[in-house]
């Protein structure tokens, strides 16, 4: 076998660790995906219960003029 040429033993661990690597890779990539995903969600929940906080209020303050109304009329 000539000096600096890997055995077959060797080129096959060094194919298993690239492979490895790939599929290491590709997890890191779906996770990445995933991640920004779950930001993207988090932010526009963020936004809805703003909203929801204003229409509540909104909400209570037409039931309150509602109710005055309704004291007045009588």
């Amino acid at each position: 076998q000539e000096h600096g040429s890997p055995s077959p033993f060797w080129e096959q661990e060094l194919e298993s660790l690239h492979f490895v690597i790939e599929m290491k890779n590709e997890h890191i990539h779906g996770l990445d995906k995933k991640l920004l995903n779950l930001e993207t969600v988090a932010e526009r929940n963020l936004l809805l219960e703003e909203k929801l906080k204003t229409l509540q209020q909104e909400n209570e303050d037409l039931q309150a003029r509602t109710q005055n109304h309704l004291v007045m009329t009588r």
